[in-house]
């Protein structure tokens, strides 16, 4: 922690010789306005050398805020670094490098660049893969709160503890902390499980007194509107004089489905003409026969 310390105010003792700033903001300062900034500079400065540096970050903040001396926004950014804010250090030293452009102290300039340099080592590079492929694309993605805009390989990362939450429309939010050690890589696999959401489904039979069956069981009579677990589902119409109708139901999830099923009238049957019936035929018995017994004489003609 001391060594921080000493760095801060090393660099800040360098910047005050130089004297470098802003040259637009220079001009519309105040007494008032440089002694304010000056005065959250000192803050910020003892916050530090106590090791709170979330103090120190918010007092170097202000007084950049109110006056944009690099040597304010050097020590803003070793304050990130001391609270292992290391990609906050990078954008803030990477800003002022911009600035230090048109800058004529070519010293400070790489006082900067090599810090950067050191920094950048300090980060650990991620590889965050979101499964399945075709959700990664809706994925919201933020990093301690806040929104990350691609999930791009090797993606460089604090070296500390940091929350990874994924949100995609329809699956389970996803929550990991992350944890890389300083130059070192790593891989993160987020796999998403779908989350239910209920269907809606509408059944408007053509007939209003059918009763509505929904896998086995009657759930109203005429038009029924309700939700229902995403999946197939079995649908049974019933009414008096009509054909049963049967359907089976693929509803996704969070789908809204209306079903409006026309009832087919049962066929009517040709009544029967009467016929009369046929008499059985009369069968009467056999008439009886009489045999006569006749002698004739031989060679007698008769």
């Amino acid at each position: 922690m001391g060594r921080r310390t000493s760095r801060l105010s090393s660099w800040w003792a360098l910047v005050l010789v130089w004297g470098w700033a802003v040259p637009a903001s220079a001009q519309e300062e105040t007494a008032g306005v440089r002694a304010q900034a000056l005065a959250a500079f000192q803050r910020g400065v003892s916050a530090a050398d106590t090791g709170n540096y979330p103090e120190a970050i918010a007092a170097f903040s202000e007084s950049i805020r109110l006056r944009p001396l690099a040597g304010a926004r050097i020590n803003l950014a070793l304050a990130y670094r001391g609270a292992a804010r290391t990609r906050e250090a990078i954008s803030t030293l990477e800003q002022l490098l911009i600035d230090l452009q048109s800058s004529t102290r070519p010293a400070l300039r790489q006082q900067v660049e090599t810090e950067l340099a050191s920094l950048r080592t300090q980060l650990t590079r991620f590889t965050i893969t979101v499964v399945p492929e075709s959700a990664a694309s809706a994925a919201t993605v933020t990093i301690d709160g806040q929104a990350i805009t691609a999930l791009r390989p090797g993606m460089e990362l604090d070296a500390r503890p940091q929350t990874l939450q994924v949100t995609v429309p329809g699956y389970r939010p996803v929550s990991r902390v992350l944890q890389g050690r300083s130059g070192e890589s790593a891989e993160i696999r987020i796999e998403l499980e779908r989350m239910e959401v209920a269907a809606r489904l509408s059944i408007e039979p053509s007939q209003p007194q059918a009763q509505v069956i929904l896998d086995g069981v009657l759930v109203g009579i005429g038009a029924v509107h309700r939700e229902v677990r995403p999946g197939t589902h079995a649908l049974e119409l019933r009414a008096p004089g009509y054909v049963p109708y049967h359907a089976v139901l693929e509803l996704a999830n969070g789908s809204v489905t209306r079903v409006s099923p026309t009832l087919e009238a049962e066929p009517v049957l040709a009544t029967p003409v009467p016929v009369a019936p046929v008499p059985a035929p009369v069968v009467r018995p056999p008439l009886p026969v009489s045999y006569t017994h006749l002698t004739l004489p031989t060679n007698r003609e008769v």
